[in-house]
């Protein structure tokens, strides 16, 4: 079910992350960049609304989980460490979910900020996009 919450490269939820605009991680052959770290946020500029998820809406937990697009080439999601904070990243698990809650308020100022750090596992140049931070199906409805 397609709902007004989306992924956003910026906290004003202006810079929506699409396919044309994606979270990309350049890589060398020699591995000699570091893991990359970037802030997301998952929100909606709609009124009045919320989220929740579509089975056993307000009571199971949303929760942000990195997936891999294509298992059979690029970076597997455990290559994606998920966290609220960059120091969090350290300690944080390759492909493991976040918890958000039990609902998402719409409205910039209730938007879910998350960092996100991709180790490269593969050792091969170019640019990683197969990795992608997914939710649940969830239902958007009135407040």
């Amino acid at each position: 079910m397609a709902t007004s919450l989306l992924f956003y490269h910026d906290g004003a939820l202006s810079q929506e992350v699409t396919a044309l605009n994606p979270f990309t991680t350049l890589q060398k052959a020699d591995g000699s960049l570091p893991p990359i770290d970037r802030q997301f946020w998952l929100g909606s500029v709609a009124v009045g609304t919320k989220f929740r998820t579509l089975v056993n809406p307000g009571v199971d937990h949303i929760t942000l989980t990195p997936v891999d697009l294509d298992g059979g080439a690029g970076n597997p999601n455990t290559s994606i460490k998920l966290a609220w904070s960059q120091l969090g990243l350290d300690a944080a698990i390759g492909g493991a979910a976040l918890d958000v809650g039990v609902e998402i308020l719409s409205g910039v100022g209730n938007a879910v900020m998350f960092w996100a750090r991709q180790v490269d596992t593969t050792q091969v140049v170019g640019d990683y996009t197969d990795i992608v931070v997914d939710t649940p199906d969830l239902e958007e409805v009135p407040v």
